[in-house]
């Protein structure tokens, strides 16, 4: 079987949550699929052929590498891999652990809040890089409040200085950012 390609959260370079979506696509239909973090396989297991699976990745920061390799009956595929960044976020709020830590001595600090009263949301502060700690460190213009609607959590302002309106919709699932 000869695999075509190997996605790895719809293409995403980055990932805040350690479980996301594999998804292939191969000519012809394997019988069966093995796939693991270890170049190795060490310790994993063929299982059935599926054209997307949902995979855990291992604790910690850092580049994840998922290997996988394909068969049916004795003929085995070359391995493919794909590699994503996963960023901790232990509290939910769409910012990484390790940012919120290097700029505060806890997590309290969430996507709508602003650390330093500069009128820069901490999500805007990731964004743009910038300290959330301290202000001011941009224009941080609203256009218009933070709203909340169910479960989501949305936001309108000029995320980027640029002048023009940006969005951005938090939810349980996903972050959407229209700049």
């Amino acid at each position: 079987p000869v695999l075509a390609a190997v996605t790895l959260k719809s293409g995403a370079a980055k990932t805040l949550r350690r479980e996301i979506t594999l998804t292939l696509d191969t000519a012809l239909r394997p019988a069966e699929m093995m796939v693991s973090e270890d170049e190795n396989f060490a310790g994993a297991l063929w299982q059935p052929y599926t054209d997307t699976l949902t995979i855990t990745l291992s604790e910690g920061d850092g580049t994840k590498t998922l290997y996988l390799k394909l068969r049916n009956g004795t003929v085995e595929s070359d391995v493919a891999m794909a590699t994503i960044d996963y960023l901790e976020d232990s509290d939910l709020d769409t910012l990484p652990d390790r940012w919120e830590l290097a700029h505060f001595p806890n997590l309290t600090l969430g996507a709508f809040d602003d650390g330093d009263s500069d009128g820069i949301l901490g999500y805007q502060e990731y964004i743009r890089g910038s300290d959330p700690a301290v202000g001011p460190t941009g224009n941080g213009t609203f256009l218009a409040p933070r709203y909340t609607l169910g479960s989501r959590a949305n936001c309108v302002a000029d995320f980027t200085g640029d002048g023009l309106t940006d969005t951005v919709s938090i939810g349980s699932d996903h972050v959407r950012l229209h700049i």
